[in-house]
């Protein structure tokens, strides 16, 4: 009984300790940081609410809570204004700021 309750105590500690490590790995991921230079669907959020969507950018840089991206030409991006209707066009390599709330097209 005793070596039993010992296999279940490390079968569970190491489950703990594999989760913890895969878990890591996967906000790593998730790291706008790590995404610079990367091509990839961009989705941003204000309050629950979806405020732009973009098909295919790349990241250019990333501090904190600020981000510069770059739409790919042909990328389909839909904004929400502050009615909350949406508008869509395609992109043509144009660059972008955004921070939380706030998203820009920079000339």
């Amino acid at each position: 009984m005793n070596r039993l309750f010992i296999f279940f105590i490390v079968a569970i500690l190491a489950t703990l300790i594999t989760s913890c490590g895969n878990s890591d790995k996967t906000s790593a991921n998730q790291n706008i940081e790590a995404s610079i230079n990367n091509i990839g669907e961009l989705t941003l959020w204000s309050g629950g609410e979806m405020i732009a969507y973009f098909s295919k950018v790349k990241v250019t840089s990333s501090v904190s809570d600020v981000m510069y991206f770059e739409d790919i030409s042909g990328c389909k991006i839909l904004l929400r204004d502050s009615s909350g209707d949406i508008f869509t066009y395609i992109g043509n390599g144009d660059n972008w700021y955004t921070s939380p709330g706030i998203i820009m097209k920079v000339e």
